[in-house]
């Protein structure tokens, strides 16, 4: 498990922490100082790079990873930059939330049908998101080990390992597979590859930019989603079902069923200001994304007890 140092944040954030580090230093390097020797002198430089990046444009999850990130490599520091997060309050209090609309599934599947033309695994790794409610790092990390379908069955088990919360929640690690579609389009990819191959086998940056592409030759793009919509969209689709949150908080591996209710209620108010209206282009992508993972054949020979056999 390594050091218990190393163990105190998340991987993720702690790449998160040393960018957020990089670019601070770069911007004292770029003044000709060096960090503060005093938490007075840290507080300064601080809310002065906060100002700097207010008046840049830059973003506000920079400037509270800035902070966090000194907090975090100097321990002492801890309540003692008052200044900085002051302005960081103020920025939060002013800056119009950039909340990412849900996908439903008419507009999903516009998007499936052509990132299926360009890359079978990819449609398929944003569908398993949309449906298993999975974060974006989540749905990269995927790899055909991680999806577990015995043999003539319509449902499996995809392992997670350890997330975002899975040190308060000891059901975070793991999703249950029910959706017969993304288990048919599962086990057919899982029997043409390695168990060691990435879902998606490219750099978060470099499916990003194919996300943005699809949006574009899909004229979805002014509807500003962003992949953090698959699991608002998938979360807000099993709600509007089931109507069951604590069923949509263990599937989406929530700790606080009060946070949930807050994101479904925020996601359904979205929904409200999405309109959409299909264009013949656009009905044309979802046929052939619903062409492609027709799920007939495989399900009346599981349910037939192996009648395609006997056919033969």
């Amino acid at each position: 498990m390594g050091k218990l140092a190393d163990l105190v944040i998340q991987p993720p954030t702690a790449t998160r922490y040393e960018k957020a580090l990089k670019k601070f230093f770069g911007h004292l390097q770029q003044q000709k100082q060096h960090i503060g020797d005093s938490h007075l002198a840290v507080d300064q430089q601080l809310s002065n790079y906060l100002e700097f990046l207010w008046e840049e444009g830059g973003p506000l999850s920079l400037a509270g990873d800035t902070i966090s990130a000194v907090q975090h490599h100097q321990p002492s520091l801890r309540k003692r930059l008052s200044g900085a997060w002051r302005l960081y309050k103020a920025w939060q209090q002013r800056e119009l939330p950039a909340r990412p609309p849900p996908f439903t599934i008419e507009t999903l599947q516009v998007l499936l049908g052509w990132l299926h033309s360009k890359s079978p695994p990819v449609a398929l790794a944003v569908f398993l998101a949309f449906r298993c409610l999975l974060r974006t790092g989540e749905m990269l990390a995927v790899t055909a080990r991680d999806i577990v379908i015995p043999s003539n069955s319509c449902s499996g088990v995809l392992y997670l390992g350890d997330t975002k919360t899975s040190g308060r929640n000891p059901n975070a690690g793991m999703v249950s597979l029910t959706d017969p579609t993304l288990v048919f389009l599962l086990k057919a990819w899982k029997s043409t590859i390695s168990p060691h191959t990435a879902l998606i086998p490219w750099s978060s940056t470099k499916f990003r930019v194919l996300f943005e592409e699809g949006l574009v030759a899909t004229n979805l793009q002014h509807y500003k989603f962003k992949p953090y919509s698959l699991r608002r969209g998938g979360a807000t689709d099993q709600w509007l079902l089931t109507k069951n949150y604590t069923q949509v908080s263990h599937l989406g591996r929530w700790s606080s069923e009060k946070t949930l209710k807050i994101y479904i209620q925020d996601s359904v108010a979205l929904l409200t200001t999405l309109q959409f209206k299909s264009s013949p282009t656009q009905r044309r992508w979802t046929s052939y994304w619903l062409d492609k993972c027709r799920v007939e054949p495989l399900s009346h020979r599981q349910k037939g007890g192996g009648r395609g056999r006997r056919s033969k």
